[in-house]
C-alpha cells in the first residue's frame, strides 16, 4: 500500500510542476512577449548591449536594461549562438507575438 502512495505522491508532484511550467510559458508567450510591441527597437539594442557590456547601463537609470534583460530567459540565446543571429531570432519571436 505504501509503494503506491510513493507514486501517487510522485505522480501529483510531477502533474503540478508540468502544469506550473506549461502555465508560465503560457504567460510568457501571451502576456510578456506581446508587452515588447511598442519599443521594439530600442529593447533589442538594450538586449544588445546586455550581452557586450558589462554594465550596459553606465549612469542611467538600469530600470530598461533589466526590463530588456527578461528577454534573455523568455528566449535563451542557443549555445554557440552568434549575437547577431540571436538578435534576430528574438526579434522574429516578439513580431510573432505582435501581429
Amino acid at each position: 500500500m505504501s509503494g503506491l502512495r510513493v507514486v501517487v505522491v510522485l505522480l501529483t508532484v510531477f502533474l503540478l510542476l508540468r502544469g506550473l511550467f506549461a502555465a508560465a510559458e503560457w504567460y510568457a508567450d501571451r502576456v510578456t512577449l506581446p508587452r515588447y510591441c511598442e519599443t521594439r527597437e530600442e529593447t533589442l539594442e538594450r538586449v544588445a548591449r546586455v550581452l557586450r557590456e558589462r554594465r550596459p547601463a553606465g549612469e542611467e537609470p538600469t530600470r530598461g536594461y533589466a526590463i530588456a534583460a527578461r528577454l534573455l530567459y523568455l528566449v535563451p540565446p542557443r549555445p554557440e549562438e552568434p549575437e547577431t543571429a540571436y538578435l534576430d531570432r528574438l526579434r522574429q519571436a516578439i513580431a510573432e507575438r505582435c501581429s
